[in-house]
């Protein structure tokens, strides 16, 4: 029996977004099912990077191979802009591969300019975005009703187009492989906070995000802020997995809320040997042991 062949286009599956996670994750599911032939579509990416073939499904990239080529792409901004997502190549990549089934995630943005494809309507063609905050964006809203197969990540999104009438739309949640999630056993978790000068009592508050400014982490800051108040008896630390090297100045906020720069631990990664620690916030990375140690931030693609 013929295999399906199903083009999935998003982010590489070995680059480090959280789209790329979420694929990575789909993908390795359909391709052990060994049911389906499988191409991905992968953005930001040329033709024929070499990384492509370290997956064992059909992996291409969106953008040309051929460096005057992409020159010459990039001469026009919204152009290029397309062109990384997968809109230069898309026409030829179904061409060539002629899949049965074509889902494209990422940001609405990212992937809309499927929808007016002369083979779009012809095979089944799924729109998978991210969707992630409210007010829904004016092409979005129009985009919509075009597509029969429209997912969101989020469920209130998928009830804002309801109300709108459009209630074919669908929130299906972002795939994770949850063999990655396990509880620590006590005597691991003390030796992690006796590693990282964390006491046992310390009442430890954790936040894992990207930086960026529409993230609220102001909020979260005065948030802390007033828990300590409110609870001078119990010791809190405030700890941040993300970066300082772009968004929110997290000095300045530590600065505007009054709070002990101690009591705010960031997580640091060696450039060199790639361990991590745990401590509180830097002036630069001269600070840092190991040397050369940097704020690392998670890529989540959210």
């Amino acid at each position: 029996m013929k295999k399906r062949r199903i083009l999935l286009q998003s982010n590489f599956s070995l680059s480090f977004t959280g789209l790329a996670r979420m694929m990575k994750c789909l993908l390795k599911y359909l391709h052990n099912t060994n049911k389906y032939e499988l191409i991905h579509y992968c953005s930001g990416i040329s033709y024929s990077n070499p990384e492509l073939s370290k997956t064992p499904w059909r992996s291409v990239g969106c953008l040309p191979d051929d460096p005057k080529e992409l020159e010459q792409i990039q001469k026009d901004p919204n152009l290029a802009r397309l062109a990384t997502y997968g809109n230069y190549y898309l026409d030829r990549v179904m061409q060539e591969f002629k899949p049965d089934i074509y889902l494209a995630a990422d940001d609405h943005w990212g992937i809309f300019f499927g929808i007016e494809k002369y083979w779009f309507n012809q095979i089944p063609s799924v729109l998978y975005s991210t969707i992630d905050s409210l007010p829904l964006l004016p092409q979005i809203v129009s985009d919509v009703p075009k597509v029969k197969n429209y997912w969101t990540w989020t469920k209130f999104s998928e009830k804002a187009l309801h109300k709108l009438g459009h209630i074919h739309v669908k929130s299906v949640y972002g795939p994770i492989d949850p063999t990655s999630f396990y509880r620590l056993s006590n005597a691991e978790r003390d030796k992690l906070r006796e590693k990282f000068n964390i006491s046992k009592d310390t009442f430890l508050i954790l936040d894992v995000f990207r930086s960026q400014l529409r993230k609220l982490l102001p909020v979260l800051m005065e948030s802390f802020k007033m828990f300590q108040k409110d609870n001078p008896l119990v010791k809190t630390k405030l700890l941040l997995h993300t970066s300082n090297l772009e968004g929110w100045s997290i000095p300045q906020l530590i600065g505007e809320f009054k709070i002990d720069k101690n009591d705010v631990l960031i997580t640091y990664i060696c450039r060199a040997c790639k361990e991590y620690m745990i401590k509180p916030l830097a002036k630069n990375e001269e600070d840092c042991e190991p040397s050369r140690a940097i704020v690392h931030g998670l890529s989540l693609g959210a």
